[in-house]
């Protein structure tokens, strides 16, 4: 054996590696073809546990980061300021991922910003990690941006997985209609709609400014006439005036703080009011074939949207969140 680590050194670490996989291969459990007598929960949690001590026993520099990201702009990638959910930073304790051993079947959930340390033999470490996902919380509803689930086979550097979300929320818009009716007229006259929509640059038909209004009455008679058959720019100043109201009223909350994805920028409903009043005084009357006619439709549909709750919005930052019942950092046997 001297010789050989003298003349060939490299085949003298090779052996002394082969025995060493033979010596610490860990096992949850019985394999499929050799049954073994009957466990108890106990003694199959011990084996669990002797198989993570192994892990760490035998460490090799390899192992798996998992982050989980908010996805704001919901374009299925990480960018420069969008945060990450992990215990680390606060974010409720982290994000729920279950993490399944592909070879015994066992499997634990843990937190985002683990990192789960593979041991020797590393060739037998294959995981599938699967991010979970919360009930809705505070009328908002979490949605998968990314895969919700990665199969990693250990190979010679460690991996590292990013789970993407976003939160998509109702808006609690009201429509153009609602405030013709008696009870959006309540609403207009209690939270001095008459000087809201007049200090917005609306047109009519023929893309005319029509602000300032005289009384409510002018403006319901504008808002009816409304339509987008001819002045592209009528229908997104009915639309603009419904949204300014229903943020004034408080149906919408937070304007600056929830938006919605154009051209895969997130943009918040203050931005997007700002944007179609500037529409508006650059180009008042876009007619068929104006090329401005379909950026302001863009928009116009974008207010309509939200303004009868089919749009939803995202918030800037993360909605609440809660993982109720799971049992975290506990390896369990396969369901039977």
């Amino acid at each position: 054996m001297t010789r050989l680590k003298k003349g060939k050194p490299w085949l003298y670490w090779l052996l002394v590696l082969c025995v060493a996989a033979l010596v610490a291969t860990p096992v949850l459990g019985a394999e499929e073809d050799e049954p073994g007598p009957p466990e108890d929960d106990a003694v199959l949690q011990a084996a669990a546990e002797a198989e993570a001590s192994a892990e760490s026993f035998w460490q090799l520099d390899f192992d798996v980061c998992i982050q989980k990201f908010y996805d704001r702009n919901a374009n299925g990638e990480w960018d420069a300021g969008e945060p990450f959910l992990t215990k680390d930073d606060g974010w409720e304790k982290g994000w729920a991922v279950k993490i399944t051993n592909n070879r015994t079947g066992w499997y634990k959930y843990v937190k985002t910003g683990y990192s789960l340390q593979f041991g020797w033999p590393w060739w037998q470490r294959s995981y599938t990690v699967t991010e979970m996902m919360p009930a809705a919380c505070g009328g908002c509803q979490w949605v998968a941006s990314t895969d919700t689930s990665a199969v990693v086979t250990l190979m010679c550097h460690p991996e590292h997985l990013r789970f993407g979300n976003y939160c998509l929320c109702d808006p609690c818009g009201r429509t153009p209609g609602f405030w013709q009716n008696k009870n959006g007229e309540a609403e207009f006259k209690k939270i001095g709609g008459l000087a809201i929509v007049n200090a917005l640059p609306l047109v009519d038909g023929s893309g005319t400014v029509v602000t300032p209004f005289a009384d409510y009455a002018a403006f319901r008679a504008w808002l009816r006439a409304s339509n987008a058959g001819d002045n592209m720019a009528y229908k997104l100043s009915a639309h603009l005036a419904a949204m300014a109201l229903n943020v004034a009223a408080g149906f919408v909350k937070n304007p600056g703080d929830v938006g919605v994805v154009v051209h895969g920028e997130w943009t918040s409903i203050t931005d997007l009011l700002a944007a179609a009043a500037d529409l508006l005084a650059d180009n008042p009357l876009t007619e068929p074939g104006d090329p401005d006619r379909a950026h302001q439709g863009c928009v116009k549909d974008l207010l309509d949207g939200l303004n009868s709750n089919c749009t939803k919005v995202i918030p800037y930052d993360p909605c609440c969140y809660t993982f109720d019942g799971l049992c975290f950092g506990k390896w369990f046997p396969p369901a039977a």
